[in-house]
């Protein structure tokens, strides 16, 4: 089920952000053929907040615009 949900939300994704490397590895590793010509981005968040903790939040959305600001440049 949880499989089947994710491969969903790729196949609907224009771009994907993800907060650890190793996430990176084991999406590319299970969904290699969805993940093709999908842009990805690993954010180096570390696992130590709450869910929606403010600081999270913040974090999310500063790297978030610096890479499309960078992206927007390119």
């Amino acid at each position: 089920m949880l499989r089947k949900l994710l491969a969903q939300r790729i196949s609907g994704g224009l771009t994907i952000y993800l907060s650890w490397k190793r996430s990176k590895n084991r999406l590319l590793a299970e969904f290699a053929r969805m993940m093709d010509h999908k842009p990805l981005f690993v954010l180096d968040i570390p696992d130590e907040y709450k869910y929606m903790d403010q600081e999270l939040v913040d974090e999310l959305e500063c790297k978030v615009s610096e890479i499309l600001d960078r992206e927007a440049n390119t």
